[in-house]
């Protein structure tokens, strides 16, 4: 129904956010990280997932494509609602979230409220096969990070994923070993 809503923040709260778009506050529910990286009175874009149910309709908005495909994805498992969702994007990184699920640690969902051990192996067991495997890579620590920075960066900015999974695999043969996030991202943008 919407993909994104692009406009002023007028109110921001712990898990609400108002954006005002040509005078209309549209209310839109999100996790609590989206709150320390948005400043009431300034120009945001939040892509949207709208959950339908009989007796309300409700926005869910995400700063990246990718955490709103991760939120849609929490919820493909039986017994997870919109509302347990957001609490289990509230739990880590979207790579937090995928690396949990690849090496089975139960343990990082049993700490979300609202998830009890056979919750934690439902996650598991019926999102392992169905996530895509470069979201599935484990996070390295040869210092090498930025991959999934710089891509949520260009989600950030409009691109589309494959776009933007490409144009930094480029900029990684550019630059195997770039100093910073900013560096990766400016050659990265040459490849688009």
């Amino acid at each position: 129904m919407f993909e994104y809503i692009q406009g002023k923040i007028s109110c921001l709260s712990t898990d609400i956010v108002v954006v005002d778009v040509s005078g209309v506050g549209f209310k839109i529910y999100t996790p609590a990280n989206v709150k320390d990286k948005l400043k009431q009175g300034e120009m945001a874009k939040i892509f949207i997932s709208v959950c339908l149910r009989e007796d309300s309709l409700k926005l869910f908005g995400f700063l990246t494509m990718q955490d709103r495909e991760l939120f849609e994805k929490v919820q493909t498992v039986s017994g997870i609602g919109p509302s347990l969702a957001l609490h289990v994007l509230n739990a880590g990184s979207p790579q937090e979230f995928y690396n949990a699920v690849m090496q089975e640690n139960l343990a990082f969902f049993k700490k979300i409220k609202g998830i009890g051990p056979k919750m934690a192996s439902r996650i598991v067991l019926e999102l392992k096969g169905n996530l895509p495997k470069t979201e599935l890579e484990p996070i390295s620590n040869d210092g090498n990070n930025f991959k999934v920075d710089a891509i949520k960066a260009l989600l950030g900015l409009g691109y589309q994923e494959l776009q933007a999974s490409e144009a930094v695999r480029k900029a990684f043969i550019e630059i195997p070993s770039p100093k910073n996030l900013e560096v990766l991202l400016y050659e990265a943008l040459k490849h688009i």
